[in-house]
């Protein structure tokens, strides 16, 4: 793989991101002096003259700055939008921008020894003017310059991030580092409200430290320094008492301590609550706040809010709820929505939908829930984004919600803000590419080729289709080549020898990227991700060569290979990254290539095993399961508790998995099924979001549970108990059968980072059956069987109750050794003297309630 070429097209003589409106170019080029004059004909913002002087210098110019013309000096004009008529003659665009706040025009011409005029309809536009000639200098060697004339605004007036995730917030270096960045692609926006600052949330009515508080003046002056507008905003629905007089008052108390602390916008949230809220209630308490202190202090500007229903699949009523929130605000208060789902694809369907319900001609505001990975911490998302519609021109503000790694974020944002500035325009490969050289430019095909293959993201994005981000797109071709050739027994040199030159480029690329990025925090966030990229870089190489190995009939170098192959799969399962979970530090096994090249590892460990004749191919069971616990039959189900009507007990036993889930945020609720009659049970499944139709995170996999059964619905005994899971499906059969009219599930630990069972409860399924049906034992690794010529013959990390059985071929009827049942979980099986003829043993594991496994081998030299 190599970066995209980004050589400009016809429309850019500079390769400018954001894309601007209109760039057209003139004749010729100019050399300016090297000392050139500012001439400043209009009022600027805080962050413009500095950031010309900086530009100027950073390219190798000496400037001086007046209100007039001098002579014998390049000119750079600095002017509002009433002095472009004036500066007609002079080269200025009679483009009329007072139309589109934020916009400019620049034009670049040969006369009068370089003359460039800068023009804003505002003096926001005038310094994104700047922003633009800032980033026309870093390409333009030797001081000069090619002619153009440039016309340029945001399509999206409001641009920008909110740190809105949960888990550890940024550093205060991290906040300041992204301001500037963000100022750099010409966002003006960042809406401070992360989960975990208590003062934001959980003691929200307590003011700030002295040392804290001091930092949260430093973002606000970063904002002025930088032309990005820091917003403060308060999280107090958890705990808030609404009708309070001394709440509402603890509130503006807090508000007055940000805003002497320099902070002049501020924002009100209610997102992510439980019970049932009263939408006009809260819209009160936003519209005390906006007459009591954000009118009242005069230089505020409006306030944002997101209500407790902020998209279309789930929360309170959108007429019962929603309708009266949005009638009630102000109408300057703007009002973020996430779009179809938590997670949506973006168009402007998704905001006029919400709108037309309610009917409300009022527009909402973009809160994106993208890069962030609060939600499925073991990614790190920097993927290629196609899920923006151009059409999105119904909406007044758009805000990312970044990740806990907020250099990595910077990837996901540069791409963001450019389409947020010029929708229509929007290159989704180009965007992509160019987000690197801005991210990291000394390993930017580095890092394009670790985020191509390690950004696999596929949620839930209700009815506006899969929430997807593609992974590896551009081994797509060669990985099906093989695959498939593989199984035809055709020759798969030529796609492997592709396959093979692009995995050695992988594992160059982490090497590079952890030797040679300057940007070492970075370094430091992608680190457990660059370790499992490396490992599976060298496992995927490992694999190919064992596909050669196996055309060579070189059994036992394909085994090699294989076992080499398996172990770095194992060893990528110790890579961690730590987040923070319920204010507990929690570790998570990291995931890259998700979805092409890991699932090719491992199906061709198995594919070759399989044509060398030393494993067995796994059988299709067939299984027509008779699931007896559907609504279907009469059967009902009562929860404990649900977080609302979309969401209840009902769907664990409609007989499908995408429609739904019950979700409760109550402590350990339960759920107890009515068969109606007493009924035998002897095997039960439980459905996780884990699961590929629930499209949602392993992690909310439900750990700790019990089963309980009664016959009066009253009494209730504990008949299994599951503990440590960790898989989509829990599928148990029943040590002995039982018979009961009512069936209860009891959770303990509803997810995988719960403690005390915390966290939400999120169940798709549960099936109930009065038949077994048993599926195969784990098969025993090549890698776990140790075989030495004398006989002596060792399986390690056998599972409790696991019987192993050795064979002399794969379709021998009868072991030749049997073991006893293991009696712990890792423990090792050995045979002393096992009567081993010839060069390799087959081995066969049968586990508690389970039907035996497909034979694996192991040869010897």
């Amino acid at each position: 793989m190599t970066m995209q070429n980004l050589t400009p097209d016809k429309n850019s003589l500079y390769e400018l991101f954001p894309v601007p409106q209109s760039v057209i170019p003139l004749e010729g080029e100019v050399q300016l002096t090297e000392s050139v004059h500012i001439v400043v004909k209009t009022e600027l913002k805080e962050a413009t003259l500095p950031k010309l002087q900086s530009a100027l210098s950073e390219a190798g110019f000496t400037y001086t700055i007046s209100e007039e013309f001098t002579e014998g000096q390049s000119h750079i004009v600095l002017a509002g939008n009433e002095e472009t008529g004036n500066l007609t003659e002079i080269g200025a665009s009679d483009t009329n921008l007072s139309k589109h706040r934020e916009g400019y025009s620049l034009t670049v011409e040969n006369r009068s020894n370089g003359l460039i005029v800068i023009a804003g309809s505002d003096s926001d536009g005038l310094h994104y003017g700047v922003v633009t000639l800032y980033n026309m200098l870093k390409q333009s060697p030797n001081r000069i310059l090619k002619t153009c004339r440039i016309t340029d605004y945001p399509e999206i007036l409001y641009r920008g991030y909110v740190e809105g995730f949960y888990g550890y917030p940024w550093s205060h270096e991290d906040r300041m580092d992204l301001m500037a960045f963000g100022a750099e692609q010409k966002l003006n926006t960042y809406i401070y409200a992360p989960k975990d600052d208590p003062y934001h949330r959980k003691h929200w009515r307590e003011l700030y430290p002295e040392d804290k508080a001091q930092e949260i003046a430093e973002l606000a002056a970063a904002g002025h320094a930088n032309n990005l507008n820091f917003v403060w905003t308060i999280h107090p629905g958890d705990s808030i008492d609404l009708s309070s007089e001394e709440d509402m008052l603890s509130a503006i108390s807090k508000l007055e301590q940000l805003y002497h602390l320099g902070v002049r916008q501020f924002g009100v949230l209610f997102d992510d609550l439980v019970g049932v809220p009263d939408g006009r209630q809260q819209a009160d308490f936003i519209n005390r706040i906006d007459t009591d202190f954000v009118k009242a202090k005069g230089d505020v500007r409006p306030l944002i809010t997101v209500g407790t229903r902020y998209c279309e699949a789930w929360g309170p009523s959108m007429q019962d709820y929603f309708k009266p929130f949005v009638e009630t605000l102000h109408a300057d208060v703007e009002i973020m929505w996430t779009g179809a789902a938590t997670m949506s694809n973006i168009s402007k369907e998704q905001y006029a939908a919400p709108m037309r319900e309610i009917e409300s001609e009022r527009n909402l505001s973009v809160w994106w829930n993208y890069p962030v990975n609060d939600y499925c911490d073991s990614k790190i998302l920097m993927g290629k984004i196609e899920n923006l519609n151009s059409d999105l021109d119904n909406v007044n503000g758009f805000f990312a919600n970044p990740m806990n790694q907020a250099q990595a974020s910077k990837q996901a944002m540069f791409c963001i803000a450019d389409h947020n500035w010029n929708t229509d325009a929007f290159d989704t490969e180009r965007s992509f590419a160019a987000s690197f050289k801005a991210l990291a430019p000394e390993v930017a095909e580095d890092l394009e080729i670790f985020a191509s293959n390690s950004c696999y993201l596929k949620d839930d994005g209700g009815i506006s289709g899969d929430f997807l981000f593609d992974e590896s797109w551009y081994l797509q071709d060669d990985v099906q080549e093989v695959r498939e050739g593989f199984e035809a027994g055709r020759d798969v040199s030529a796609p492997s020898a592709r396959l093979l030159a692009s995995f050695e480029r992988m594992e160059q690329a982490a090497d590079r990227i952890q030797e040679h990025c300057l940007n070492r925090k970075l370094v430091d966030e992608l680190e457990p991700f660059l370790q499992a990229f490396r490992l599976m870089a060298k496992a995927g190489q490992h694999i190919l060569h064992s596909i050669s190995a196996l055309q060579s009939d070189n059994l036992l170098r394909m085994e090699q290979h294989n076992e080499e192959a398996h172990r770095m799969l194992l060893a990528m399962e110790d890579c961690k990254v730590n987040r923070l979970k319920e204010e507990i530090p929690f570790d998570f096994t990291v995931d890259v290539g998700t979805h092409i090249i890991k699932p090719l590892i491992a199906d061709m460990l198995v594919l070759t095993a399989v044509r060398a004749g030393t494993e067995q191919k796994e059988p299709v069971l067939g299984y027509n399961r008779k699931n007896i616990a559907l609504a279907s039959l009469g059967v009902t189900a009562e929860a404990s508790s649900s977080v609302n009507d979309n969401e209840t007990g009902l769907k664990t036993i409609d007989g499908t998995i995408n429609s739904g889930k019950w979700c409760s945020s109550e402590h350990r609720p339960h759920l107890t099924i009515d068969l109606k009659e007493p009924t035998t049970i002897k095997q039960y499944r439980i459905v996780n979001c884990g699961h590929p139709e629930a499209k949602e995170t392993k992690y909310w996999n439900t750990r700790q549970a019990q089963i309980l059964m009664s016959e009066d619905g009253e009494h209730f005994t504990v008949i299994d108990e599951v503990v440590g899971n960790k898989a989509d499906v829990i599928n148990r059969i029943l040590p002995q059968e039982h018979t009961a009219r009512y069936v209860r599930l009891q959770i303990i630990e509803p997810a995988q980072t719960s403690l005390e069972g915390s966290g939400h409860t999120r169940i798709y399924a549960f099936e109930l059956f009065d038949e077994r049906y048993p599926e195969l034992s784990e098969k025993v690794n090549t890698a776990d069987i140790a075989f030495e010529k004398t006989g002596k013959v060792t399986i390690h990390h056998a599972n409790k109750g696991d019987i192993i059985k050795l064979y002399g071929s794969l379709e021998s009827d009868s072991p030749f050794a049997v073991s006893e049942a293991a009696l712990a979980d890792g423990q090792d099986i050995t045979f002393e003297k096992a009567d081993v003829r010839g060069n390799r043993i087959f081995v066969e594991r049968a586990s508690l309630f389970s039907l035996p496994s497909v034979r694996t081998s192991k040869g010897i030299e």
